[in-house]
């Protein structure tokens, strides 16, 4: 249910372009990494290597047909930029933000790069956003405490889906 919702806010807020079955598929793809962190506090690399793989070449297809080359540069030009930033965050937080969440964060990037550098600023901002407040009601509440490891995966799919739907609109 939540892949087709998924899916189903992609194609109202993208409509009928080429890019489409890329966008439709990783929000699907989405909803599975998101489940997948959930229960098991990580994002393998099995699921995410092959996808951050095949992308810049699904995306080099779309763009030999449509003829849109410059969106496909700025979509490499996000990744590497994102890819740059995210992978050092998690090296360097120690804990919280891990290599598999970078990752995730850096597949990401090509979709929203595509669509443009607000897509990216937005691709970027909106997890964090969405995420502090659930982590201060956890808090608040005593289900966790400031040190405890929470799934950020779902958060950075969410608001990747947020990102996109509001940049399309």
């Amino acid at each position: 249910m939540a892949a087709g919702l998924a899916g189903g806010l992609v194609g109202a807020a993208l409509g009928p372009v080429a890019v489409l079955p890329l966008f439709l598929a990783v929000a699907v793809f989405g909803v599975l990494l998101a489940a997948i962190d959930i229960a098991c506090r990580r994002l393998p690399d099995t699921l995410v290597l092959p996808a951050l793989a095949v992308t810049p070449v699904l995306f080099a297809v779309v763009a030999a047909v449509t003829g849109q080359w410059g969106d496909w540069l700025r979509a490499l030009l996000a990744c590497l930029a994102s890819g740059v930033v995210f992978i050092g965050m998690a090296l360097l937080s120690g804990s919280g933000y891990g290599m598999g969440d970078a990752k995730v964060a850096t597949l990401l990037s090509w979709y929203f790069g595509w669509l443009g550098w607000h897509a990216v600023l937005l691709g970027a901002l909106l997890p964090w956003l969405l995420n502090a407040p659930l982590l201060l009601a956890l808090v608040a509440s005593g289900r966790v405490g400031w040190k405890s490891h929470l799934p950020f995966g779902p958060a950075l799919l969410a608001g990747g889906l947020l990102a996109v739907c509001a940049v399309a609109w």
